[in-house]
């Protein structure tokens, strides 16, 4: 039988992306796309990690995965899209010094196109890490941004 604070362990891990998603939602919703343009760009990186990947950054991304994908079990009104999750998982891992940008996917599925976003840390030793609380990367083929595309 379940404890009845058991459930409740998870709320300060979630509570911050939940509230990351909750404005990212808004964000999007309300604001204009040219306000949002360099916020979506798959070719803004976030926070260049310097020196070798190790056990305890590979455990941070792992958490913030987790806290993320709890965190969107709870969505009440928002949209919890895997655009808003890749976008808050993006935040917090810049947060934490891991260098990472936006994927962006597409995939036929019964003859209509389907879309979907994800995260690609970029590890030090030049090996990108899909990061994916939907593990449904893996389905999509990716989208590359124009090579010097003009901003």
């Amino acid at each position: 039988m379940p404890v009845l604070g058991e459930g409740l362990k998870n709320i300060p891990t979630a509570a911050v992306p939940w509230i990351l998603l909750c404005l990212t939602d808004l964000r999007l919703r309300l604001l204009p796309h040219c306000c949002n343009r360099k916020f979506l760009d798959p070719r803004t990186r976030y926070h260049i990690h310097c020196g070798h990947m190790n056990a305890s950054d590979m455990h941070c991304i792992d958490k913030v995965v987790r806290s993320v994908a709890i965190a969107a079990t709870h969505p009440l009104v928002f949209n919890f899209s895997c655009l808003r999750k890749a976008l808050v998982i993006r935040m917090l891992l810049s947060a934490k010094g891991i260098s990472s940008h936006i994927t962006y996917g597409v995939a036929e599925e019964r003859h209509e196109p389907r879309f979907h976003a994800w995260v690609t840390a970029i590890l030090p030793n030049g090996y990108h890490l899909a990061i994916d609380p939907t593990n449904l990367y893996g389905k999509y083929s990716t989208l590359h941004p124009h090579v010097g595309e003009e901003e």
